[in-house]
């Protein structure tokens, strides 16, 4: 069994016998779970999704952040339904959102129907079953910055100085330090940054007005 038992989240393919059953969806919320039995047959659980099933997998809904996706994992963000078509030997994520394609390599950042995708590694790339992406997944207001990585805002330089995970981080915007709370909004400049979210010790999400 390909995703390894009875996970709703990950679509899977249980050969026995020469033949080949998958994952598969009953109704919009029902899935048909194929899995391996005690006696190494292939045997079908029913599990009912809490959101819909879509291609053989329970949708999972999740938000702004960095996840770890695998081939045929179907997500929803707000309104948009995120398929992962495929990864590629080489690491590139070919994704299809709300119908439109498109590729990422590792490494790139690609905006694909208002939202913002940075595919940020790939492993496991010599076997096709186990390939997995670390994939960020923003709106175009939000960004991933890495402790003391910079962008620049309308003419706001905004530098990642300090990570007090996970009550609080200190952003340097134009040379002058600022400490901006979780969960909580600061306007420098004219510039909003709200919705601060502690990834890990090296890495923020910031949400701004622009």
């Amino acid at each position: 069994d390909s995703d390894q038992g009875k996970d709703s989240n990950l679509f899977g393919i249980c050969k026995s016998g020469g033949t080949s059953y998958k994952d598969s969806c009953l109704g919009n919320n029902l899935l048909a779970e194929r899995y391996c039995d005690s006696k190494k047959n292939c045997a079908a659980a029913s599990i009912h999704c809490s959101t819909k099933c879509v291609e053989g997998v329970c949708i999972k809904e999740i938000n702004v952040g960095v996840y770890a996706v695998h081939a045929k994992d179907v997500y929803s963000i707000s309104d948009s339904l995120i398929k992962v078509n495929e990864i590629t030997g080489t690491g590139s994520l070919i994704l299809d959102v709300n119908g439109i394609i498109g590729t990422i390599k590792v490494e790139e950042t690609k905006l694909i129907d208002d939202i913002k995708f940075r595919n940020l590694k790939a492993s496991n790339l010599d076997r096709a079953l186990d390939r997995e992406v670390s994939l960020s997944i923003l709106f175009p207001t939000y960004y991933l910055l890495a402790l003391n990585e910079s962008i620049t805002i309308d003419q706001n330089v905004i530098r990642v100085k300090q990570i007090n995970s996970p009550m609080s981080i200190i952003l340097s915007i134009n040379d002058k330090d600022h400490e901006i709370r979780t969960k909580m909004s600061k306007t420098i400049n004219d510039l909003t940054i709200t919705n601060v979210e502690i990834i890990n010790d090296n890495e923020v999400i910031l949400n701004t007005n622009k």
